[in-house]
């Protein structure tokens, strides 16, 4: 980040796929069909967990150049809205732990839907 000399330099975009979420798993037929799982405290816990350590990291970043943080969520369309309101939550989450102090503006989530899997 610091080696970054462009004054155009604004954006970090974080991509996350559908099987970075813990609620969603996949079907038997070559990752076509997506299904919601019943979520257990122990992947709540995990999921978690495993936001904020990227937020460690995005944090650390911040420090040595400011930009806006995109999380963006390419996943199949029917998962869209799930996808877009977890990520939310994590920054909701991580905001209320102090953890966005600084952040400006704060971060945005994104979906970059992929098509329907209807018919796969």
């Amino acid at each position: 980040m610091s080696t970054i000399t462009s004054p155009a330099f604004s954006e970090v975009v974080v991509f996350y796929m559908d099987y970075d979420f813990s609620a969603v798993r996949f079907g038997p037929w070559r990752f076509t069909q997506h299904l919601y799982t019943n979520i257990t405290p122990a992947k709540i816990a995990r999921e978690a967990s495993w936001h904020a350590q990227l937020f460690t990291v995005f944090r650390e970043m911040y420090a040595v150049r400011g930009f806006q943080l995109v999380l963006c969520a390419e996943v199949w369309d029917r998962l869209a809205e799930y996808t877009k309101s977890a990520l939310k939550e994590a920054i909701a989450v991580e905001k209320a732990a102090g953890g966005l102090v600084g952040f400006s503006p704060k971060p945005l989530v994104v979906c970059r839907p992929r098509g329907s899997i209807e018919g796969c």
